[in-house]
């Protein structure tokens, strides 16, 4: 059975793009805040789903920081390094968000608005990656989209299986 704090679906990886791997995480965020919108969802179920959320997006950014970026940058030359700067200071902005959101206590009033404001900026992030660097990515590594996207997949398990192992879920 398929752990549901994995942003990737691991049975079904086997062969699959880089590219593609990096936009089913951000479709599943998309799922996950969905569900966190909700009407009937309680606030203790909320809270769960947001570190949910947060494990994902903590997952997500070290692989992309530690194996996509790269790639990206040296395969799209300085247009790529252009597009993964801008990326690396958006995910520094969302870890910042995230690192601000656990410290407020599960009754907070200001825990749904900045939830939600950062959603959206990961919103933003993922549409503009979606559009922009990975079509580019896609065509500069070629066949290489693929190994990566293996590499990728071991590493996200690998670093799931940490945090979980951790109690970071």
């Amino acid at each position: 059975m398929r752990d549901q704090r994995s942003p990737t679906r691991n049975n079904d990886t086997a062969g699959a793009s880089a590219t593609k791997l990096l936009a089913e995480d951000h479709e599943a965020v998309r799922q996950m805040k969905a569900r966190y919108e909700a009407p009937d969802l309680g606030s203790a179920a909320r809270r769960d789903l947001a570190h949910e959320v947060f494990l994902a997006l903590e997952v997500h950014a070290s692989v992309e920081e530690k194996l996509f970026y790269p790639a990206v940058a040296k395969a799209v030359g300085r247009d790529g390094q252009r597009l993964v700067k801008e990326a690396i200071e958006e995910h520094k902005a969302v870890k910042n968000a995230i690192a601000a959101l656990r410290t407020l206590a599960l009754g907070d009033t200001a825990f749904d608005p900045r939830f939600l404001a950062m959603l959206a900026d990961v919103e933003h992030h993922a549409s503009e990656e979606e559009r922009e660097m990975f079509p580019r990515a896609d065509e500069a590594l070629g066949g290489e989209v693929v190994a990566l996207g293996s590499r990728i997949t071991m590493l996200k398990n690998t670093l799931l299986r940490a945090k979980v192992t951790a109690g970071a879920a």
